[in-house]
């Protein structure tokens, strides 16, 4: 699966600029199976079993990662921007960054800016320009701005980058999209779109599909940092982590439960944990129209949302191999 995720984290993503990630898994993943695209630009690759009104399953992972959006260019040619997201200042600060253009550039404070304590609005992009001029030949507001993606395999078979983590979920869905067969029901593979902006493709896939189970795939914090505030137990090298409850969604206690056995019972390395703080597009995916039986099977990672996010990679291997059983039982 490092493979794969070597793949994806070689292409910039932020809200509004996923489609570079859909092609490629579009065109390497899927191109010998049914594909759709909705309004909202998510992209669902369908496995059928060929049963006259079979289940339907939605497997769902979001494709962006939080970025920057140009909302004015100064007379200097620096580009000043805003969130895409909710990302730091400190994760942003002195990162490279690339537009839906092409055009690359580094993430500044302004001189003197305390970096810990600044926000978004002390942050500008140098792209080497000398006047607004110059900027506006590759420029204009509006343009998305995304981190360099990277990943880097550490030691104790642990890898680690800039947001490579957030891109675990599509790593995962293209394992299991490559590996398994659709014998007992229909299988709707969703990459979702603005997953950082309030999870909203993940809003409208649920509502395209209509489907009768739903199993998430997301990354969740990992408590074993230093200075770490211990509320629960998933930590690196413990394998899947099955979220009983996020701060707005309570998973169906049946697939939850059926989730927990199936991982006894293939001997894969689970630990069912609870975040009170973390948002999920599963809380959207759960109530669309008459609901729907939903869980999310998520990877701990260590420093979300930064440049060193770190992870082990067997905990996404058991995340796919904890789904591909529930799909096969």
């Amino acid at each position: 699966m490092i493979g794969i995720l070597k793949e994806i984290c070689a292409i910039p993503t932020a809200p509004g600029m996923e489609n570079g990630i859909l092609d490629h898994i579009e065109k390497n993943h899927a191109k010998d199976l049914e594909c759709s695209y909705d309004g909202m630009g998510n992209l669902t690759v369908i496995k059928r079993c060929g049963k006259e009104n079979a289940k339907k399953l939605l497997l769902c992972a979001k494709t962006d990662a939080e970025g920057l959006i140009v909302n004015y260019i100064e007379e200097n040619g620096y580009l000043r921007v805003t969130k895409l997201g909710s990302p730091s200042a400190v994760s942003m600060a002195y990162t490279k960054v690339i537009s839906d253009k092409g055009v690359c550039g580094y993430v500044v404070p302004e001189k003197g800016a305390d970096i810990k304590d600044a926000d978004i609005a002390k942050l500008y992009v140098d792209i080497g320009a000398s006047s607004r001029k110059d900027a506006e030949k590759v420029v204009s507001p509006g343009d998305v701005l995304a981190a360099e993606p990277s990943v880097c395999e550490i030691t104790c078979g642990r890898s680690g980058g800039n947001g490579a983590a957030s891109r675990l979920g599509v790593a995962i869905l293209i394992d299991i999209l490559d590996n398994v067969k659709a014998d007992n029901a229909d299988i709707y593979f969703s990459f979702t779109v603005q997953g950082s902006l309030m999870n909203r493709g993940a809003k409208t896939a649920s509502f395209d599909i209509q489907p009768d189970r739903c199993i998430c795939v997301d990354i969740c914090e990992s408590f074993d940092t230093i200075g770490a505030n211990k509320r629960g137990e998933a930590v690196l090298g413990d394998g899947a982590v099955i979220l009983a409850k996020t701060a707005d969604f309570c998973a169906d206690p049946l697939l939850r439960e059926n989730a927990e056995n199936t991982a006894k019972k293939n001997d894969i390395k689970y630990k069912t944990c609870v975040y009170p703080e973390k948002t999920a597009a599963a809380s959207f995916l759960s109530s669309c129209g008459k609901g729907v039986q939903t869980c999310v099977v998520a990877v701990p990672a260590r420093n979300i949302g930064s440049g060193a996010e770190i992870f082990d990679m067997k905990d996404a291997e058991n995340v796919s191999k904890l789904i591909c059983a529930m799909i096969n039982e």
